[in-house]
């Protein structure tokens, strides 16, 4: 990273990071904190991180290239040294925001990079006719190649043909100029403004908790869709008014489906009214669940805290 970093200073020796973006294939919550870790090392506070997945990336490069290349579909496949697959970014254009989704295929089981080398495989065929299941009776605009595995041009004839009423691009630096593009838009581009990007890391649902204040319910929000799960972690305080209980929103924003989930704190302690402080924490395990803990931290000198602690996990899949 340090490295990185001073070929970036080199460039530009007066300017401040204002955003820097990580991307990685598959972003697991050890290899993130690892990532914000060594980044806080060298002096970039996490305010001014975001590590996100290649599928990320490569739908923040594909939608802000001209609009033409995303006026329908877009598909990319990603022949790597593990895998092989495709993923197919689709919008909805009904939707205000709109929404961009991502759905991927894997083909690794009937195409792989060690059968490159085996002079008794026909790769070009095998190739076509993925590409052609791939690609069958969608309506694509743009269609991008990249990784190693399609070094060597044994794939020239095949894109060529995919080319037939679509754009067709290959190359190499697709997700680290996705990432660049990221960067930007986080930092305060706003080109995508009215798109929310939604791929297979991010929950499709936000999370809201609800609340008195100033004498009528209010609902807070604790999580935004179209979060990655990995970068959930909210915590606020309440004041239990002799409820023995939390409501939770759940808000898609797929299918606009409102869904209300009531948490139970069951023994929780018997003290006066508005004597009783709450910590809510929300975090995920994955994109599909949420887990909610919530701790007694009693009311200071006035009520002593039992450091009770209940946890609960909700769905939040589509």
């Amino acid at each position: 990273m340090k490295k990185s970093l001073i070929l970036v200073k080199k460039h530009f020796p007066t300017e401040t990071i204002t955003k820097l973006v990580v991307t990685v294939r598959d972003p697991v919550p050890a290899l993130v904190d690892g990532i914000y870790d060594a980044l806080f090392q060298i002096g970039v506070e996490r305010d001014r991180a975001v590590v996100i997945s290649h599928a990320s990336a490569y739908m923040y490069y594909a939608l802000s290239q001209d609009k033409s290349l995303w006026f329908n579909d877009v598909g990319l496949f990603d022949f790597n040294l593990d895998s092989l697959s495709y993923h197919q970014i689709s919008i909805n254009r009904r939707t205000s925001p709109m929404i961009a989704s991502i759905a991927k295929k894997d083909f690794t089981d009937t195409l792989n990079y060690p059968m490159l080398k085996e002079r008794d495989v026909d790769i070009g065929y095998i190739f076509g006719n993925i590409a052609d299941m791939a690609v069958y009776k969608q309506i694509i605009s743009t269609l991008y190649f990249t990784g190693k595995g399609f070094d060597g041009g044994w794939a020239d004839e095949i894109l060529k043909k995919l080319s037939a009423g679509r754009r067709v691009f290959i190359g190499n630096a697709l997700y680290t100029k996705g990432a660049c593009y990221a960067a930007k838009e986080l930092s305060g581009d706003k080109k995508l403004e009215n798109i929310i990007l939604l791929n297979n890391e991010m929950l499709v649902c936000s999370i809201w908790i609800k609340v008195y204040t100033e004498g009528a319910a209010k609902e807070i929000l604790l999580s935004d869709a179209a979060v990655s799960w990995y970068e959930i972690d909210k915590t606020i305080e309440l004041i239990s008014d002799n409820e023995d209980s939390i409501e939770i929103i759940l808000r898609n924003i797929m299918t606009r489906e409102i869904r209300r989930e009531k948490l139970v704190l069951s023994k929780l302690p018997n003290r006066p009214e508005r004597m009783t402080r709450l910590l809510v924490n929300l975090t995920c395990s994955d994109k599909n669940t949420a887990r909610i803990s919530v701790t007694d931290l009693g009311f200071g000198e006035m009520a002593e805290k039992t450091n009770m602690t209940w946890d609960f996990e909700i769905t939040v899949g589509s």
